[in-house]
Order: C-alpha cells, then structure tokens, then sequence
C-alpha cells in the first residue's frame, strides 16, 4: 500500500487541476465498506500509508485524511468532508456506477488499487507491482471527473478511453 500511496501522490501532481484542488487544502476520501473486513484492512492500509510517505498537498500541506462508509449517503458525505480526490477501496457487492456519477457530478477524481474499477468507470488504478506500467487510466472518466492529465503521465501509464 505504501507503493500505491507514493504513486498516487505522484500522479496528482500531473493533474493540471492539482493547484486548484489543493487551494484549501487537500482532503483525500477514502470509501470503504465496513462490513467487509478486506475493505476496512484496505482503508486503515491507505490512511497509515499516507502519514507514513507524507504526502502533501500543492502548497506542501499535508492531505487530509476522510473515511466514507460505502453504506451511507455518499453525496451528502463527501460533500459534508469537501473531499477533492476518492480512494476506493475493495467493496462487495457495489454499484460503481453510482459512485461514478455522484463523483462527476463534484469533480471529484477517483483512484484505486482494482484495475477492474477503471474497467468499470473509475479514473485511475495504481498497481505498483506490475512492472510495465503500474498505473492504468480511463481517459473518459478522468475527462468526466474534470481532471486533465499532463502527456508525460499519459506516456507512462496505459490509457484505455471507455465509458462505463
């Protein structure tokens, strides 16, 4: 996790939206399901990561750090947190579709480690272990979510242009 917390760090900062997003502060959702125990392993993974790679905002702030429970209402509660980026972590049995559109409708771009979320409409996946190109990218979503990536980051990862 700490891999994909480095990455993800990183791959913000290609975002030609990075500054404007980090203009109040950066705050980093996380969803989660906390009736699925690999879903909360996930999400205390990714929250200890952060502290541990520092990672920061545009003006060198640290993130914060806001957890969502996947069985709330999640507009209300990323709009009640004013989160700027989502984590999504492992869920069951959840519509991501639903995500997705509630995420477009805030600007709000969405990551994972689930190669398969990208496949299903979220923005990017970061999956450090694959040697070749560790960080997939839905262009459509990215677009939708009102992200613009630098090419340099285009080059590096593999983009796949799909609406969900």
């Amino acid at each position: 996790m700490e891999k994909q917390v480095s990455l993800l760090s990183r791959v913000v900062q290609f975002d030609r939206t990075f500054d404007a997003r980090s203009e109040n502060g950066l705050v980093v959702g996380v969803v989660f399901q906390a009736v699925y125990p690999p879903s909360v392993q996930e999400k205390d993974a990714f929250r200890s990561a952060v502290d541990r790679i520092s990672f920061r905002d545009a003006q060198n702030r640290p993130v914060e750090i806001v957890e969502i429970d996947a069985g709330g209402n999640l507009g209300e509660n990323l709009d009640n947190a004013e989160v700027d980026i989502l984590y999504v972590s492992r869920l069951q049995d959840v519509d991501l579709r639903q995500l997705t559109e509630v995420t477009r409708a805030r600007g709000i771009l969405t990551f994972s480690s689930q190669a398969r979320y990208v496949e299903q409409g979220l923005a990017v996946a970061l999956e450090p272990s694959s040697s070749d190109q560790p960080i997939l990218i839905n262009l459509t979503a990215v677009d939708s979510e009102g992200s613009d990536f630098r090419p340099g980051l285009l080059k590096m990862a593999n983009v796949i242009q799909r609406m969900p």
